[in-house]
């Protein structure tokens, strides 16, 4: 159909023209304007309804499914996906800009959290107790697993960004970075949750009679996860992990 898409320019184009500034503009002012957003952020929004690939891929699927028209529906929305995003995605900038809608003081650095959740970058909380091996230590001194980097410790409501002769002091909280592990055949890991009749409630570890092989990675309490020791005490409601 590649002669047809001299023919497709004008619908195309019609059709942008209609969505931008008629369409797109009438459904968002009546879905916002009710909730009391502002004539600007109606605008913005109206303005950042691009068409993509999405729309190409129904026009794909309309055509493949002969569906029969008068107009060439294939190239009509491609120029219109086209036109949208050269002109909408380029002017947006400029069109945040101009209704002052541009954050300054937002903050778009990446958390830890984003490069645990895109990359391999494994991050623990290690919080130092009274009993703790590296409380009273300084960093430099810290017998740590090769690999393992403190990162910052939160003492309280301040931040600090260790060097070598920090002092780790009781209560603590360390953020770490680990070694990536990876291993999606032998290892499999088991949730269940401790109920008032389960036989492990009130229980300390050590004292558990644990099936052979059977390891307790990780327990969930509430919002917490414990690193789990031989006099922690498995409580209701606990969801307890399970390395088999």
């Amino acid at each position: 159909m590649p002669h047809l898409l001299p023919g497709a320019v004008f619908p195309a184009v019609l059709i942008f023209a209609f969505m931008l500034f008629i369409a797109r503009p009438a459904a968002v002012f009546l879905i916002l304007k009710p909730f009391g957003a502002k004539l600007r952020q109606c605008v913005l929004v109206s303005w950042s309804g691009l068409r993509g690939a999405a729309s190409i891929v129904f026009a794909i699927m309309a055509v493949a499914g002969g569906v029969d028209t008068e107009r060439d529906i294939f190239h009509i929305v491609f120029l219109v996906a086209i036109i949208s995003v050269a002109l909408q995605g380029s002017l947006l900038p400029f069109i945040s800009k101009k209704l002052n809608m541009v954050d300054t003081e937002g903050d778009v650095r990446k958390t830890f959290n984003d490069y645990t959740e895109s990359s391999g970058l494994n991050l623990t909380k290690i919080v130092i107790t009274l009993n703790h091996p590296w409380a009273g230590k300084e960093v430099k001194a810290v017998d740590m697993p090769t690999d393992f980097l403190i990162l910052p410790i939160r003492r309280g409501n301040k931040i600090i960004y260790p060097g070598g002769n920090t002092k780790i002091e009781v209560g603590d909280s360390l953020v770490v970075s680990v070694p990536a592990y990876n291993d999606r055949n032998s290892t499999v890991l088991r949730e269940q949750t401790i109920t008032k009749r389960h036989k492990w409630k009130d229980k300390h570890i050590y004292r558990l009679d644990m099936p052979k092989n059977t390891l307790i990675a990780s327990i969930k309490r509430e919002d917490e996860f414990i690193i789990p020791q031989g006099n922690t005490e498995i409580k209701e409601n606990d969801i307890v992990i399970t390395c088999e």
